[in-house]
């Protein structure tokens, strides 16, 4: 379900949406910028920019992020 608010001239200018819909919304948004990460990540080592960061090294840096901050949990 959407709604409109309309201005005085009535030009949509606000939309009401079902909190549902726009839950969809924010979990399609999201993805979208996942997949846009992969790509721009895929390029970036295919050009030589940038390299795969092997899993324990990355759980390494996560793990020392984690500790600097003050958050602990299993990785």
């Amino acid at each position: 379900m959407r709604e409109y608010i309309v201005s005085e001239s009535g030009e949509r200018t606000r939309v009401i949406l079902d909190l549902d819909e726009y839950r969809r919304l924010v979990e399609a948004a999201e993805e979208l910028e996942d997949i846009a990460a992969y790509d721009e990540t895929k390029a970036a080592i295919e050009k030589g920019e940038d390299r795969p960061t092997p899993l324990r090294e990355a759980l390494s840096r996560i793990e020392r992020e984690r500790e600097k901050s003050g958050r602990k949990g299993v990785v």
